[in-house]
């Protein structure tokens, strides 16, 4: 925590009641944040940036504002806004939390258009910002602001966020991770479950973490007791615990089907998933081969890929990835040459 500053017992109390609620698992860790600074400190009119790669701002979620400001401000001022980040970016990084008298005086800022055409006219008044860094790299950044007869904000606040962001910038790094996780799996189940070939996932207790359709199918198709265990080991013709933690490709025949164990299976795969049961027909191992190209695609890639395939722009990738459109641009050249594809039209029918 932050020393030689005003916070008392009193401060501290609530700031841990903040953490506490942060750490519950399952939740909306951005939307907690905003419903809990309201709740518990009184900042009720929020608004929560996330930040890609290039440190640009973007997908404002906001509490108590009215979406309509946003746009507006997005639209035509957010460059007269005297704190933001990209006006105030030393400054706010090593300050943390800066109030608009930190930089003009009021009675100047209340001539200017952006006070007059933009604030005024939501009736907002006290504004400030807080900026989230972690490892020196900007994760997020909040705005807070109160109406003219509301009281300003003051040092004391600028003192407890200052010993709030480090614990604050932590948790929207993981939600961060749980969100690109969760983008990871939805993507890749989406193009599993498309091809033919049958795909197992276990993890590193041994135990199946996914399944897609077609290995469902080939399950109640080959197993009459709907035993999971026994369907592995028919698969594998031996225990399965005495083929995990190889290196080695192993076979077997189930049927028309080809079975194959890769262990030490792609790592961005899942970031918890450690090998691989691939169950192909044999009929169609060449159709599948191409198909499964895509495995072989790094975690980004087949973000990528996804968006590319259901019709996005470059643009749209970007804003959806937090990524640059030049970095889009690089992935997507890396995914042709993976697939052996020259166009999005190519990349859809094989993927169809």
């Amino acid at each position: 925590m932050v020393q030689g500053h005003s916070l008392n017992k009193k401060d501290y109390n609530e700031m841990m009641k903040l953490v506490s609620s942060l750490s519950t698992p399952s939740i909306n860790i951005s939307r907690e944040l905003q419903c809990k600074l309201s709740e518990i400190f009184g900042y009720h009119s929020t608004v929560l940036w996330k930040v890609d790669d290039n440190e640009n701002l973007n997908s404002p979620q906001t509490h108590r504002l009215s979406d309509y400001s946003i746009e507006e401000y997005l639209r035509d001022y957010h460059h007269l806004d005297y704190l933001h980040p990209n006006n105030q970016g030393q400054l706010l990084k090593n300050k943390i939390a800066l109030r608009l008298e930190d930089i003009i005086p009021l009675e100047r800022y209340r001539k200017s258009t952006y006070y007059k055409e933009f604030m005024k006219k939501y009736n907002y008044y006290h504004e400030m910002v807080v900026s989230f860094y972690f490892k020196q790299r900007l994760v997020g950044v909040l705005g807070v602001t109160r109406e003219e007869a509301e009281e300003g904000f003051s040092e004391n606040d600028c003192h407890r966020f200052k010993a709030l962001a480090p614990i604050i910038a932590n948790f929207l790094c993981i939600e961060k991770e749980q969100e690109e996780e969760r983008y990871e799996r939805k993507v890749f189940e989406d193009f599993t479950n498309k091809s033919e070939a049958g795909l197992i996932l276990l993890n590193k207790n041994y135990s199946i973490q996914y399944m897609n359709n077609a290995a469902w199918d080939i399950f109640r198709m080959t197993t009459r007791n709907n035993d999971l265990n026994g369907f592995l080991q028919k698969l594998l013709n031996k225990d399965i615990h005495s083929v995990i933690g190889s290196s080695k490709l192993y076979t077997s025949a189930l049927d028309s089907y080809s079975v194959r164990l890769v262990s030490q299976f792609d790592n961005s795969l899942s970031h918890i998933d450690r090998f691989a049961i691939i169950i192909e027909k044999e009929s169609s191992h060449d159709c599948d081969t191409n198909k499964n190209l895509v495995l072989h695609l790094t975690s980004r890639e087949r973000e990528v890929t996804y968006f590319l395939c259901k019709g996005y722009r470059y643009e749209e990738i970007a804003k959806e990835l937090y990524i640059s459109i030049n970095t889009v641009k690089k992935h997507i050249k890396n995914i042709y040459q993976k697939t052996n594809v020259n166009s999005r039209a190519s990349l859809q029918l094989l993927l169809q």
